[in-house]
C-alpha cells in the first residue's frame, strides 16, 4: 500500500462523517472541504492502537484528530465505523513505515495529516445542485 492510498482511505473515511453542525455556534459543514477550510487543527491525529503497541486487540480503540472550529469549540473526526480489517491494515502501515522512514507517530501522523489536508482543500468546490 502506498501513502497515497493511505490518504485516499482517511479522506473516503472522513468524508463519510459529513454533513455536521458544530453543536456550540451551529456553523453548518456540508462537506469535509468545509471542514477543512473552516477549522483548524489542534496537534496530531492521535490513533489509540499505535500508542499500546504490537498486536491485534479484538476491540481496537481506534483513532482521531481533532480540530477547532472558529468559535473554539473543539470538534473531530474519528475512526469509527471503519472496516476493522482495513483499520488494521493502516495500523500495520504506520508501523512499516515509521520503521523505515525512522519516523515517530506524531511525525508520520501529521505528515499523513498534512497531506489529507492539502488534497482536500486543492479539489474543486463542488456545483450546487
Amino acid at each position: 500500500m502506498t501513502e497515497g492510498q493511505v490518504i485516499d482511505i482517511l479522506i473516503a473515511q472522513m468524508k463519510g462523517q459529513f454533513p455536521r453542525d458544530c453543536p456550540k455556534c451551529g456553523h453548518h459543514f456540508a462537506t469535509l472541504r468545509d471542514y477543512c477550510l473552516y477549522t483548524i487543527p489542534l496537534e496530531s491525529a492521535m490513533v489509540f492502537d499505535l500508542e499500546i503497541g504490537g498486536g491485534t486487540p479484538q476491540q481496537p480503540l481506534g483513532a482521531m484528530a481533532l480540530s477547532n472550529c472558529r468559535c473554539g469549540t473543539t470538534l473531530s473526526l474519528t475512526s469509527k465505523g471503519m472496516a476493522p480489517w482495513q483499520y488494521w491494515r493502516l495500523i500495520n502501515w504506520a508501523i512499516r513505515q515509521m520503521t523505515r522512514d525512522g519516523l515517530t507517530r506524531q511525525q508520520l501522523l501529521q505528515q499523513l495529516r498534512d497531506a489529507a489536508h492539502q488534497k482536500v482543500v486543492s479539489e474543486p468546490e463542488p456545483c450546487a445542485a
